[in-house]
C-alpha cells in the first residue's frame, strides 16, 4: 500500500538530489585538485563523487539490453541493485564522515560534500518507508492462496534432486566437468 503526500515524489526527489549531489562532488573534487595544496582531500573527493555518480545512474543503466538477460553481468548487475534504500543511507553515511574529518578549515568544500551525501543518504532513508503495511500485513495474517502467489522456480545446485510439478523428484545431470573424482 503506497502512503500519500512527500512519499508520492520521494523517488524523483530521490534522483533529482542524487543528480545534484553527483554534479556538485564532481565541482568540489576538481576544484580541490586543480586549486587545493592537499591533492589528498581532492582524490578522496573524486573517489566519493564517482561512487555517487555510478550509484545515482544504476537505474538508469539497468534500462541497458545487457543487464537484462540471465548472465554473470546480470548477476553481479542483481548484486549492484540491492543496495538501494537504507542500504544506500548505510554507505552514504559511511563515506561521507571522512569529507568532516579531511576539512582544514571551519567552512571547508569538504563539509559541503559530506554534507550532500548525507542530505541524500536521509532521503533514501525516507524513501525506505514509501510503502506502508496494512494491519492485516503487520500482524502475518495476510497468507494470500496459492493462486495468487507469484510462483518462483526451485533452484537447487546442479546434481541434487529437484521436485517436480508431479510430487516425485528428478534429477539435474551432472556434466563431465562437474562429476568427482
Amino acid at each position: 500500500m503506497k502512503r500519500s503526500g512527500l512519499f508520492v515524489f520521494i523517488t524523483a526527489i530521490c534522483r533529482v538530489w542524487g543528480t545534484v549531489t553527483f554534479i556538485a562532488l564532481w565541482a568540489i573534487a576538481i576544484k580541490y585538485l586543480v586549486e587545493s595544496g592537499d591533492p589528498g582531500v581532492g582524490a578522496y573527493l573524486m573517489l566519493f563523487a564517482i561512487l555517487i555518480t555510478f550509484f545515482e545512474l544504476l537505474w538508469l543503466m539497468t534500462k541497458l539490453t545487457c543487464c537484462t538477460e540471465d548472465n554473470w553481468l546480470s548477476r553481479i548487475w542483481h548484486l549492484l541493485l540491492w543496495v538501494d534504500d537504507w542500504r544506500k543511507t548505510v554507505l552514504y553515511f559511511l563515506v561521507s564522515v571522512p569529507c568532516f574529518a579531511l576539512s582544514r578549515n571551519d567552512f571547508s568544500l569538504s563539509i559541503i560534500a559530506g554534507s550532500l551525501g548525507d542530505f541524500l543518504g536521509l532521503w533514501y532513508f525516507l524513501r525506505t518507508f514509501r510503502h506502508k503495511k496494512s494491519d492485516e500485513e503487520r500482524s502475518g495474517l495476510v497468507q494470500g492462496d496459492a493462486a495468487t502467489q507469484p510462483s518462483t522456480p526451485m533452484t537447487t545446485p546442479v546434481g541434487m534432486p529437484m521436485p517436480s510439478e508431479n510430487g516425485k523428484s528428478q534429477e539435474i545431470p551432472l556434466t563431465p566437468a562437474q562429476t568427482p573424482s
